[in-house]
């Protein structure tokens, strides 16, 4: 089975009735942005925690806290070795900051639940049912270079003990990990009755902060603010769960620039799009240039649109031909750490106030 992976969070969206996918289930993705099929909420994580509470898995103490014997039970799997170079990213869609990291075979999401009560410095209780919905963590095993992991276990007692917490850009994230049992998971995202059990009686978590990126519109009229588009070549593709990417080039031969449009949800015709979000790791309607494309995937400057709507005129399902029209678009200069997003200080800025996307995909045939 597959759980929510750092460069795949967006396949989610053609999965969401599931809750954890198989390894072969909703894993079709065109873009190098990946998807994301797997944890579809707290909620879903917690319901795995209740499962194993019903068992007598992970008992607590009167005070909600793990009991000093909460490994009294005996466990198939002890300890973990955490790496370091750790990110910790804040989402919109989700809600939360976040871990998500395959290491040396093994996968570890630790999800904390912005504004919740381990939104910053202090302890976490995993069994505590008052604030079970604030935070999980979930570890897997048999995990391959195409995240891919075997075996998925939730945390359903011990705490995570939080000593700092910088919100800015790589901000130090400090914590401990301490007495936590972990208990199998099923496909269905709940504990499997005869399940294994993981113990951790401690590990240290150390990452660095990656927060939401704070678009500021530029001015059309500032000078290192760039206007409009012209495009020639147009390529169009269109995955098996709906999303859209078109690129339009300036010029066949580089270098070039290039626009590229990605519609990370099922499109609909004669709907409009809000382009809102900057932060490549999280928008649904992405909007981006490169300029000075050289042919090797190298580009003298990037530009993210926080900023415009976009309305799809035609999508036609038998023929391919996709049609949409763009209006008062807005993108800021920024650098890529894999999907994250960073704002170049005092960077440049391009406006298109208006653009025409036109263009044909590969009709599925199993539509």
């Amino acid at each position: 089975m597959r759980i929510r992976l750092e460069s795949n969070k967006w396949l989610l969206l053609g999965c969401m009735g599931l809750i954890f996918g198989l390894a072969t289930a909703c894993s079709d993705d065109d873009s190098n942005n990946g998807g994301d099929a797997g944890v579809s909420g707290v909620a879903d994580a917690a319901g795995g925690r209740d499962a194993a509470a019903d068992s007598g898995a992970g008992d607590a103490g009167a005070d909600g806290s793990a009991r000093d014997d909460v490994f009294a039970q005996g466990c198939d799997i002890n300890g973990v070795t955490l790496p370091g170079g750790l990110a910790i990213s804040e989402y919109t869609p989700f809600d939360n900051w976040g871990i998500y990291q395959v290491f040396d075979g093994q996968y570890i999401e630790l999800s904390l639940v912005r504004d919740a009560s381990i939104d910053g410095v202090g302890t976490f209780d995993f069994a505590a049912p008052a604030t079970s919905n604030d935070a999980y963590l979930l570890l897997a095993t048999d995990c391959d270079n195409a995240e891919q992991c075997q075996t998925y276990y939730n945390a359903v007692s011990g705490t995570l003990e939080v000593a700092e917490f910088e919100k800015t850009v790589q901000g130090d994230f400090r914590a401990e990990l301490k007495n936590i049992r972990l208990v199998e998971l099923g496909a269905d995202g709940h504990a499997l009755p005869d399940g294994k059990t993981w113990c951790v009686s401690s590990a240290e978590v150390t990452a660095s902060s990656q927060p939401l990126p704070e678009f500021v519109a530029p001015q059309c009229t500032d000078s290192g603010v760039r206007s409009g588009f012209e495009g020639g070549d147009t390529e169009v593709t269109r995955s098996s769960t709906g999303w859209v990417t078109l690129i339009e080039t300036t010029q066949p031969n580089f270098p070039r620039d290039e626009l590229r449009l990605e519609l990370r949800a099922q499109a609909e015709v004669d709907t409009a799009y809000a382009i809102d979000d900057v932060n490549l790791a999280t928008c649904t309607t992405c909007l981006s240039i490169r300029s000075g494309c050289d042919g090797g995937d190298t580009c003298q400057a990037r530009y993210n649109a926080g900023a415009g709507e976009l309305i799809i005129d035609t999508l036609d399902m038998e023929t391919g031909a996709f049609e949409a029209r763009l209006t008062n678009a807005r993108m800021v200069e920024v650098t890529q750490d894999g999907d994250y997003t960073l704002i170049v200080e005092d960077g440049g800025g391009w406006c298109v106030d208006s653009y025409r996307f036109s263009g044909t995909f590969t009709p599925s045939t199993s539509e």
